[in-house]
């Protein structure tokens, strides 16, 4: 990734195959300490929905609720700030992405 570069994109499909609502929720998982999570930006959209942060933050986000046997689409974007400097050349952060999915009471 290149500071203000085309952004990478990641698209997770998600269908729920209970009877009953689901609530959907974006998270990362980075380590914060990392020099370089915070200046990576991911952006997770649904279906009208759109959540923002950086890989310092793991709290989860909601994306809304999804009805039973209902699915979509979850597209997790990621770009390098571009005001990141030169001092993170070289540097590197690993970094997984989630929908959590939490069963409502029917």
């Amino acid at each position: 990734m290149l500071p203000g570069a085309a952004p990478v994109v990641v698209t997770a499909r998600v269908t729920n195959v209970t009877n009953v609502p689901v609530s959907l929720w974006a998270l990362s998982s980075a380590n914060p300490s990392a020099a370089l999570a915070s200046q990576v930006v991911w952006t997770a959209q649904r279906s009208g929905s759109s959540v923002s942060s950086d890989l310092t933050d793991s709290d989860a986000h909601p994306l809304g609720t999804l009805a039973a046997g209902e699915s979509t689409e979850v597209v997790f974007t990621l770009v390098l700030s571009a005001s990141a400097g030169n001092e993170y050349q070289g540097q590197s952060v690993s970094a997984s992405f989630f929908v959590r999915v939490i069963q409502q009471d029917s």
